[in-house]
C-alpha cells in the first residue's frame, strides 16, 4: 500500500477533540463539564496514521456506558482533514442489506441503491480513490456473513489509505467466534467500567462542581448508582443542572437527583465495601 495521506499539524491530536466532537456528543455535557482525554482515545488516535498506511482494522470491546462512542467520535473529530471519516451505526437485528446500507451511505456521502452486493462494489470503487477511515459502531450485530464480506473489504489493497474501527459492547468474543475474522484484526483496545477510584478522578477532572466536592461522597454515588458508566454519571450530572444545582454537591441534592432518576430512594449514608 502506498503513503497515508500528509498530516496536518493539529491531525489525530485528541488535546483539540473538546472544541470539535458533534453535538450529538456536546450536549452530552453540562454546563460545567469537559471532555477526558483517556489513555485508550489517545491509543486509538496515535495509531491512526500507521493503521491507514497498512490497511489495518481495529476492535474496540466494552459494555453499555463505558464511553466508546464518545471516543469514536473525539477520534473521528480530529482526524487529518485529507482523510474521509465515515461514520457507520449498526442496529440490532439489521439484515446485511441494511448493514451495507449504514456504511455505503457513510463512506459515500449519500444514499446507494441496489443490492448488498451492489453496495459493496460502489464502497469499494469509493474507497480505491478515497482515503478513509471507517468506523463501524455496535458491531456485535453484524452476523457472520456480513463480517467475513466486511473482512474481504478491509483486506483489499487500498492505494491511497484505508483503516477500519469495529467497536461494541463484548465485540472480541464475537469476533473470536470465527479465527478467520480473528486473525485478521491488527489491534484490540479493551474499555470497562472505571473502578471508584478511577472514575470519580475522571468526574473530577470532566465537572467544574465534582472538582470541588468531597470524594468521599462522590464515591458512594459511583458504588451505589453509577458503578463505573460514563451515561449514568452523564444523567446524574444533567440531572443535577435541571434541578438548578450551583456550588458542591451536597448528599441532600445527589439524593434528591438519584430519586429522580431512578424512581427509588438511594441512601448514600449506606457505604458499600470500597473498590478503592
Amino acid at each position: 500500500m502506498g503513503d497515508a495521506p500528509p498530516r496536518t499539524a493539529a491531525a489525530w491530536d485528541v488535546q483539540h477533540a473538546a472544541a470539535r466532537v458533534p453535538y450529538d456528543v456536546q450536549r452530552t455535557f453540562t454546563e460545567h463539564s469537559a471532555l477526558v482525554l483517556t489513555p485508550q482515545m489517545r491509543m486509538l488516535a496515535a495509531g491512526m496514521p500507521s493503521a491507514l498506511a497498512r490497511g489495518a482494522a481495529t476492535a474496540v470491546s466494552g459494555p453499555a456506558g463505558c464511553g466508546k462512542t464518545t471516543m469514536l467520535k473525539a477520534v473521528a473529530a480530529v482526524a487529518d482533514p485529507a482523510v474521509n471519516t465515515a461514520f457507520a451505526d449498526i442496529t440490532r437485528g439489521s439484515t446485511d442489506r441494511q448493514v451495507w446500507e449504514e456504511i455505503a451511505t457513510a463512506v459515500l456521502g449519500v444514499t446507494v441503491e441496489g443490492t448488498a452486493r451492489d453496495m459493496r462494489h460502489a464502497t469499494l470503487e469509493h474507497l480505491v480513490t478515497h482515503p478513509t477511515l471507517l468506523i463501524v459502531d455496535e458491531a456485535q450485530f453484524i452476523g457472520r456473513a456480513g463480517l467475513l464480506q466486511l473482512r474481504w473489504l478491509w483486506a483489499h489493497p487500498f492505494p491511497n489509505g484505508f483503516a477500519i474501527v469495529l467497536a461494541g459492547s463484548d465485540l472480541f468474543s464475537h469476533l473470536d467466534a470465527d479465527e478467520s475474522i480473528a486473525s485478521r484484526i491488527n489491534r484490540r483496545i479493551a474499555l470497562d467500567h472505571h473502578t471508584a477510584a478511577t472514575m470519580v478522578t475522571h468526574i473530577q477532572n470532566h465537572h467544574r462542581l465534582a472538582a470541588i466536592t468531597d470524594r468521599d461522597l462522590l464515591v458512594r454515588i459511583n458504588e451505589q448508582y453509577a458503578q463505573g458508566s460514563w451515561r449514568k454519571w452523564s444523567n446524574f450530572l444533567a440531572e443535577l443542572r435541571d434541578q438548578h444545582h450551583r456550588g458542591p454537591i451536597t448528599e441532600q441534592a445527589a439524593q434528591q437527583a438519584l430519586t429522580s432518576i431512578t424512581g427509588r430512594h438511594i441512601d448514600l449514608a449506606e457505604r458499600q465495601p470500597s473498590r478503592r
